[in-house]
């Protein structure tokens, strides 16, 4: 399996753990619910929130002419890490620009965040989500701001579903499972009050 699909089933997973409320998890560590009740409509333009299709990731976006010659492929949606703390790819294309261009010539873009990660898992040197369980959820709610802030600066547009890259961890971990699934619940709450609260 290539590292781009690995990557994007990952990230994926992450994403059904923070939109989806990841119920398993609840079963094992009921302490730690997940529960993103807030409801959000996303308008049919929205990035990723509507995309039915192949999808792949790349590190560091791409050039405009690496994105025109991918064209004759069958991908059409196109995973870019936006922000985060332990984002580690250069970004030199990222622009509002690019964005802009790279939508006309009709790519989907699914916003990637890598912030905190796993307090017991992850690289060593990757900041990482508390073990308290009030600061893991503050800090969702920082994460899950900067996410948003850093979409729109980038002209993404309003109600795309944000990808938060969590790397794989041991589930035996109740601590560690609880840290994750407190900064995931925040995460998507606060992504979701930002959601209505900036509706026209």
């Amino acid at each position: 399996m290539s590292h781009q699909h690995s990557v994007l089933r990952r990230i994926l997973a992450a994403s059904s753990a923070c939109l989806l409320g990841g119920g398993t998890a609840l079963f094992l560590a009921p302490a730690a619910a997940a529960e993103p009740a807030t409801p959000v409509g996303y308008p049919a333009g929205a990035s990723t929130t509507r995309y039915s299709g192949l999808a792949f990731d790349a590190c560091t976006a791409p050039p405009l002419a690496t994105i025109q010659a991918w064209s004759a492929s069958p991908y059409r949606a196109l995973g870019v890490y936006i922000s985060g703390v332990n984002r580690t790819c250069s970004q030199p294309q990222l622009t509002a620009s690019w964005v802009t261009s790279v939508s006309k010539l009709k790519w989907r873009l699914l916003p990637i965040y890598k912030g905190l990660q796993p307090p017991c898992g992850a690289r060593p040197t990757d900041a990482k989500i508390s073990t308290d369980p009030a600061t893991a959820r503050a800090q969702g709610v920082t994460a899950a701001d900067d996410a948003v802030d850093a979409a729109k600066a980038l002209g993404m547009q309003p109600g795309s579903a944000f990808y938060n890259d969590i790397e794989n961890y041991p589930q035996t971990d109740t601590t560690c499972r609880a840290a994750v699934l407190n900064h995931l619940s925040s995460w998507t709450k606060e992504q979701h009050r930002r959601r209505l609260s900036e509706t026209p």
